[in-house]
């Protein structure tokens, strides 16, 4: 990967890695995207500090500080340890290859971040440590954690039911009214760019009886076909005042509803 940095604010400027065929090519030409230079940089000193003192490994605050206070010793000393660091986005590891035993110290200058498909490092000890980017907020800088990335829950097949979505949604719009962020149902339309009539539609939705809901919101998903309960034949339990009487209703559109996808 090739050093670069960007500056923002008039004056500030920011350091970053970034793969050299992204950068002459396209990012679509590699899977590892940029990477905070003070970050990764951050992290090859710590590990590189705890091979060397096992009792400094983990200490990140004395770590950084001693970066801080010693930036030419730790410099020259990552120059003589290490030979090359490879970073591999795709998989979220570093590995750090160390110079063999009674090699001769580095005299240019500190090892580059190069990518997955640059020829072996040399014979020597090799460190492997996985990690992950994260950030806290849209357009918040990136944060190194020095772990494997948390894998994401994989959703179950299919979709789920318009009216559950629609369901959902009524409850958020009446969160959003009663919080005093909307004013109304009419300003809720023009956000959302529909009738005042839609809206109705849907706020009605929150007349049902709460048992009702609660089936609503956890119907089954659906993988082909029609959606199974569309919005017009929920609209006339909506009127009823009586949860008995809609609970009734409910009970034999469920059944209908069971009979025609049989």
């Amino acid at each position: 990967m090739t050093p670069s940095y960007a500056i923002k604010n008039g004056n500030r400027r920011y350091r970053y890695y970034i793969c050299t065929r992204a950068q002459k090519n396209g990012r679509h030409c590699c899977s590892s995207g940029a990477v905070p230079a003070a970050e990764i940089e951050r992290f090859v000193i710590e590990q590189v500090q705890g091979i060397e003192d096992p009792g400094r490994a983990g200490e990140d605050a004395d770590t950084q500080a001693s970066a801080d206070a010693r930036p030419e010793e730790l410099a020259s000393a990552i120059r003589n340890s290490v030979e090359r660091v490879d970073y591999d986005g795709a998989k979220g590891t570093v590995t750090i290859a160390l110079r063999p035993a009674g090699a001769a110290p580095a005299d240019g200058p500190a090892p580059s971040l190069i990518n997955e498909r640059a020829a072996p490092p040399q014979a020597g000890r090799t460190i492997t440590r996985a990690f992950h980017f994260r950030r806290r907020g849209h357009g918040s800088r990136k944060e190194l954690r020095p772990e494997p990335k948390p894998k994401l829950p994989v959703p179950p097949p299919g979709k789920l039911p318009r009216i559950s979505r629609l369901l959902a949604l009524a409850h958020r719009l009446e969160a959003l009214v009663g919080a005093g962020q909307v004013s109304d149902a009419a300003a809720l339309a023009r956000l959302g760019r529909v009738s005042r009539a839609r809206i109705s539609q849907i706020m009605s939705l929150l007349n049902l009886a709460p048992d009702i809901q609660e089936e609503i919101l956890f119907l089954p998903s659906f993988t082909s076909g029609r959606d199974p309960l569309p919005l017009g034949q929920l609209l006339p339990l909506t009127v009823l005042l009586d949860w008995h009487q809609q609970r009734r209703r409910w009970r034999r559109l469920k059944a209908l509803q069971q009979r025609s996808m049989e």
